[in-house]
């Protein structure tokens, strides 16, 4: 069984009317080009030029942001605990940052907050160790803290995040987070 579809009659010209229409829309948001096609792969270039511009820039700042969280480490009761709310605008770039502290310091105990886009972010990573020799539990943990920003979490044993919509939350939650390591 085969299903064709067709335009007949009026329909036909009322569909090429409509394409011609587009067309000249799409040819004057480009500014009129002589060569449709090149003015679209123009656009198309100079977007993924600006798009690896933007993720250069994105990489610098959190180049800068992990060399400002390396010099605020607190050893308390043998954990290196880091407890920061950053400006990064994107749970990736929080995420890899997360990452690559937890290789470079033992014992870690990492919990950042953030603004993405106007909504509450909360990440924690603990070293493998807190995870084995303190039964620590990021996934429980962040949950507990996500109540502060009216959210959920979830995640691994040693990572989890967690979103939320009250960013009046995120100080508070990050309070928690320290006064379970230092006890107070």
């Amino acid at each position: 069984v085969r299903r064709i579809e067709a335009i007949t009659g009026a329909g036909v010209e009322e569909w090429i009317n409509n394409q011609t229409a587009a067309l000249e829309k799409v040819k004057m948001l480009l500014n009129n080009p002589k060569d449709i096609v090149k003015g679209v792969e123009s656009v198309l270039e100079e977007n993924k030029s600006l798009k690896d511009k933007l993720d250069a820039m994105m990489f610098e700042k959190a180049r800068q942001v992990k060399s400002s969280l390396m010099g605020k480490v607190n050893k308390v009761n043998g954990v290196n605990m880091i407890v920061e709310q950053i400006e990064l605008p994107s749970a990736d770039l929080i995420k890899n940052l997360s990452f690559d502290l937890k290789n470079q310091l033992d014992n870690l105990f990492l919990l950042l907050g953030a603004d993405i886009e106007g909504k509450p972010h909360l990440s924690l990573i603990l070293s493998d160790n807190l995870v084995a020799d303190k039964s620590m539990n990021a996934t429980n943990i962040i949950r507990t803290l996500a109540k502060e920003i009216q959210g959920g979490g979830g995640g691994q044993p040693f990572y989890a995040t967690a979103g939320g919509k009250q960013m009046d939350g995120l100080k508070k939650a990050l309070e928690q987070g320290k006064a379970l390591i230092t006890g107070s």
